[in-house]
């Protein structure tokens, strides 16, 4: 495991201390149950979005969906739990939307 991912780790447990739960989508798509730590880091008012692994493209400096403007940053990035290509993002499918959580496959 990298540092760099260790290090997420590290960062995304403490926001998970300091959270309230928040309301999402309650299993991926093969119907394993969704951490609540998923839920109180990548969702609130956001959405679980599941895409296709051709809407999401590796760029420099991170990732870039169809669709939307705004570049999805390493740190956003995390292993998929079950296989599928998870977004996580605010004010719709839209060119504004902010991606707060990318899930990809391992192979991606």
């Amino acid at each position: 495991m990298s540092l760099r991912l260790v290090g997420l780790a590290f960062r995304v447990l403490a926001v998970f201390m300091v959270c309230s739960a928040a309301r999402a989508h309650d299993q991926w798509a093969d119907g394993a149950r969704v951490p609540v730590w998923v839920k109180q880091y990548c969702c609130g008012p956001e959405e679980a979005h599941l895409l296709d692994i051709g809407q999401v493209h590796r760029v420099a400096g991170g990732y870039r969906i169809d669709g939307l403007d705004r570049l999805v940053v390493p740190e956003h990035v995390l292993p998929s739990q079950d296989g599928q290509v998870w977004a996580f993002y605010n004010g719709g499918f839209g060119p504004n939307a902010l991606v707060r959580c990318l899930f990809l496959p391992w192979s991606f």
